[in-house]
């Protein structure tokens, strides 16, 4: 169990997870040097982490919008069945995972200085490992008042997943913009 104030920070983190995720970015492509070879290599962990998370949506839909660590509805189905913390986790975080290579493959595209490239890293899995094991006790603990959703996958609800692949695409394009204004140059 987390304690409580882990589970607070882990609420504020998971409130804010785009922003801390867009002030990451910014900090790293301020200080990367993409080039056409790596905007190239980063484009099957994006193919990667952009199917993994339409593949999840596609069993969860908009609870993967929330602003709230609390879900309303246990997924245990299809990717929710692998990717968990612990083998008798609820449920498992394939989007937490799709999106570790999402920015395992930004930072590819970007090409920042290694250190940098693996303090990110480490961040991500800190920030999405505190939300993950305060998830899973929130999940423990409600585990009966859940409703157990036993549907498949269902491409109406994976539709969401839109915002995902325009945002991946800016935060892509960008690096290629680069490589390829200083290409040849």
């Amino acid at each position: 169990m987390a304690s409580k104030a882990a589970e607070n920070l882990a609420r504020r983190v998971f409130k804010y997870r785009g922003l801390i995720g867009f002030g990451a970015y910014l900090v790293v492509f301020w200080m990367s040097k993409p080039n056409i070879q790596t905007c190239l290599a980063a484009l099957p962990v994006l193919a990667l982490g952009l199917g993994l998370r339409f593949w999840a949506t596609g069993y969860i839909g908009s609870g993967a919008r929330s602003s709230e660590v609390e879900p309303v509805r246990l997924v245990a189905a299809g990717p929710f069945r692998w990717f968990k913390l612990r083998r008798k986790s609820a449920a498992g975080h394939p989007l937490y995972v799709g999106n570790l290579l999402l920015t395992a493959g930004i930072l590819v595209a970007l090409n920042p200085h290694v250190l940098l490239g693996l303090a990110v890293i480490v961040l991500f899995c800190v920030e999405y490992g505190l939300m993950a094991s305060v998830e899973e006790a929130y999940l423990a603990r409600r585990r009966h008042e859940l409703v157990k959703d036993g549907t498949g996958f269902d491409l109406h609800r994976a539709l969401v997943e839109w915002r995902t692949w325009v945002v991946t695409a800016a935060a892509w394009g960008f690096p290629l913009g680069r490589a390829l204004s200083s290409w040849g140059g």
